[in-house]
């Protein structure tokens, strides 16, 4: 069983970026490989990261993080593990659809989404606090197995922008702001209670 420690590194790594990112299009949970550009920043990032041992890397299913996880490997000489729960939001009929088209085709949910992405859910979509809550299970999990080394997790945008919220209490219509912040690779310190799921934290979400 791995030790419990009082507080642990983890390694957030935003997915390097897909043609789709380039375009400004809404990706969701679309399955797309890196991007040439994207890949290129990926290796930068990661070629000149040097402040923990990665012990092993998470990444959800889809190509883009796949590939991401697998440069963030490489380079830590570690092992690769994939979680499905790690996935991006679902973000239904929206998806492939340049943000401007979207914003003028459906203005007052487009307005609202980018005011609180909590408010509206796309068509086919997911809840924005069911991905919130399946995405904090699965990290905690990560955490709560991590013993004496340091996990890191990559996360496309939305996702890791949500785990930002939980992680510094910030509410979800402070989302787009951490997201349009998140460098590629960054360290994190998590607390007993920064993942916790009790009543009284679900409501927060």
């Amino acid at each position: 069983m791995a030790e419990k420690r009082a507080e642990i590194q983890l390694v957030l790594c935003r997915a390097g970026r897909t043609q789709w990112d380039l375009e400004d299009r809404l990706q969701g949970d679309s399955d797309m490989p890196l991007a040439e550009a994207g890949r290129h920043e990926v290796e930068d990032a990661v070629a000149s990261f040097a402040d923990a041992a990665i012990g092993v890397v998470y990444a959800p299913e889809d190509t883009g993080a796949q590939e991401t996880a697998k440069i963030i490997a490489a380079h830590a000489e570690c092992k690769l593990k994939t979680s499905a729960k790690l996935a991006e939001v679902d973000l239904g009929l929206w998806e492939g659809s340049l943000e401007t088209d979207v914003c003028d085709r459906f203005t007052k949910a487009y307005r609202l989404w980018r005011d609180d992405p909590s408010a509206v859910t796309p068509a086919e979509g997911e809840p924005i606090e069911d991905a919130q809550r399946r995405l904090i299970t699965a990290v905690a999990k990560i955490v709560d197995k991590a013993g004496k080394s340091t996990p890191a997790v990559v996360l496309r945008p939305v996702v890791l922008g949500l785990l930002k919220c939980r992680l510094t209490g910030e509410p979800t219509s402070k989302l787009w702001s951490l997201v349009e912040a998140q460098p590629v690779i960054e360290v994190v310190t998590v607390r007993p209670g920064d993942l916790d799921l009790a009543p009284e934290k679900v409501k927060a979400l």
